[in-house]
């Protein structure tokens, strides 16, 4: 595809998943400021959302990649998005469903379509993934203000369904290649690396909590770095090497984040430079198993809700802990260290 197109196609699918991200935590947040249901029950809602949002992935992933048909799965994800802003208040349980729902179908079409506009690099899907954070920061504020009008959400929705449709969908390359037996041992201990990685990526993302991080400034900062962190990481990385920029960022956000316990400059660039492995990790993933991306930026969804749901358990015991948070980011680092050893074999 040429540079234009494939700008152009960024920028549709980053404001849709903008979009989608946003109207979703429009509708949790508009539920726990109406207090419907209980607080108790709002915490299972909450859980709910994650598991259908980030949980379906893998298996969408698979019939999406089996049809063959990502810009279709990407409607249906901002479809069911818009309807469920109809049930939040009468029927939270129902919204909290298709909302989970449609973020999977979402992420998964505008994911397979991301990971090929620019083959084997990050930097697509680098920008794919970054405006998420903004939107779940807008989200959370329309949510909270319980000034929560739908039609905007309506008629956004159906101008960027149309443009979704209309753009050029770059070539996909869906054929299986098949590994000797010999190597697909050697393939599945790097997937299980690459995974435990993100894993662990996501249960420190979850348990870092600023103590300064009690104004709407102070959140831009954060939604801010964070998407920034995605975006340059692909772009970072593709020029200067994945190895090199993941392990990197990631040994050097470790003091920043524990400084920026107490001083927010240092708290935000840490958390710029602990975003930057997402997109190398995604782009791994759909290397690792080609000719299945939306099974492959699924598995990666999933990682993500199995640190959250470690987070949930570990939260009162290492919430905060930064000498225990900084520990386990130093041992991703080597994971991801090992995994890319691996990798790198692999690929010669």
């Amino acid at each position: 595809m040429k540079r234009k197109k494939i700008v152009l196609s960024l920028v549709i699918y980053g404001l849709a998943h903008l979009l989608v991200d946003c109207m979703c935590a429009a509708i949790v947040f508009r539920i726990r400021s109406n207090k419907v249901p209980e607080v108790s029950s709002f915490v299972y809602l909450t859980i709910l959302y994650n598991v259908l949002a980030f949980g379906l992935q893998p298996i969408v992933g698979f019939v999406v990649d089996y049809f063959r048909l990502p810009k279709l799965a990407s409607v249906l994800g901002l479809i069911f998005v818009v309807i469920s802003t109809c049930f939040f208040i009468d029927f939270p349980l129902v919204a909290i469903i298709i909302a989970g729902i449609g973020n999977a179908f979402f992420h998964i079409g505008g994911g397979i379509v991301a990971l090929n506009l620019i083959p084997k690099k990050a930097i697509a899907v680098g920008v794919f993934v970054a405006p998420g954070a903004i939107g779940l920061l807008i989200g959370s504020q329309i949510g909270k203000s319980l000034n929560f009008e739908i039609w905007p959400f309506v008629v956004i929705s159906f101008v960027l369904s149309i443009l979704i449709f209309l753009a050029e969908k770059p070539k996909i390359d869906y054929k299986l290649k098949l590994q000797r037996e010999s190597e697909q041992k050697n393939f599945n201990i790097l997937l299980l690396l690459v995974l435990i990685t993100i894993t662990i990526r996501s249960f420190v993302g979850s348990l870092v909590v600023f103590p300064w991080n009690i104004s709407v400034l102070s959140s831009v900062g954060l939604a801010v770095s964070v998407a920034f962190g995605k975006a340059a990481g692909g772009i970072i990385g593709d020029k200067f090497g994945w190895r090199k920029i993941s392990i990197g960022t990631l040994i050097l956000s470790i003091p920043l984040l524990v400084l920026g316990m107490r001083v927010p400059l240092f708290g935000m660039f840490g958390i710029f430079l602990f975003n930057f492995t997402m997109p190398i990790t995604l782009v791994l993933i759909s290397n690792i198993i080609p000719g299945r991306p939306g099974f492959a930026f699924g598995l990666n969804c999933f990682a993500l809700l199995l640190g959250f749901i470690l987070a949930i358990v570990g939260r009162r015991q290492f919430q905060g802990d930064m000498l225990y948070l900084s520990l386990v980011v130093l041992l991703s680092s080597f994971v991801l260290y090992y995994g890319f050893s691996f990798y790198s074999k692999i690929s010669n």
